[in-house]
């Protein structure tokens, strides 16, 4: 499955011939990942590159068995990842993540890959909210969520320890009805506001 988002960046599942790419990109970006991917150990790299990977193609819905883990691809490389934690079916909330490597930050490709996992969210999995946790120092993941309209739900103090630091994480938050308050056009029932296709 992909979702397009112009010529040179689409979205579409993982599968296990990203391992190499996946690793790759961890090893290239360790030090830049290090605070959102607290589970990093630079000494088992490829070992939690494969089990992280396997992971992240094993986590479908439940109830309409769609990917809940997208490859970002930006010229035909895997630059980053973008998916769910975290997906409360009862409650139909998602906690959303997404990492990036760092040649190709500030380029919009976050935004644009942020604003298409929200249509999938609302459109195809049919969610009432998303919610992000953010690092408090993380400024550019803030702006990103704010342009895109997310709300700041709250700050949790000194949830994360990196490197024997505490961090507090930003909650941020987007309701449905905010989603289509934003966006006039929107007919969840149609379906209409994403492009989907089907691998061969």
């Amino acid at each position: 499955m992909k979702l397009i988002l112009n010529a040179d960046l689409y979205l579409r599942n993982l599968n296990r011939t990203d391992e190499k790419a996946f690793y790759n990109l961890l090893v290239e970006n360790y030090a830049y990942f290090k605070e959102a991917l607290t589970w990093l150990n630079q000494n088992q790299l490829k070992k939690q590159a494969f089990e992280s990977l396997e992971l992240r193609i094993k986590m479908v819905s439940r109830e309409k068995s769609l990917p809940l883990w997208f490859g970002i691809i930006y010229k035909e490389q895997l630059c980053g990842m973008i998916g769910f934690n975290e997906l409360d079916s009862d409650n139909d909330i998602g906690e959303m993540g997404y990492f990036i490597g760092e040649k190709f930050a500030s380029k919009g490709i976050m935004t644009s890959s942020l604003e298409s996992m929200i249509d999938y969210s609302f459109n195809r999995l049919m969610l009432n909210k998303i919610e992000l946790y953010i690092a408090e120092n993380n400024q550019g993941s803030c702006r990103v969520s704010e342009k895109l309209d997310f709300k700041l739900e709250g700050i949790i103090r000194e949830s994360q320890k990196i490197e024997g630091q505490y961090i507090n994480q930003k909650v941020y938050g987007l309701l449905y009805s905010e989603y289509v308050n934003t966006n006039k056009n929107i007919n969840r029932a149609k379906d209409q506001d994403i492009q989907l296709l089907k691998n061969s």
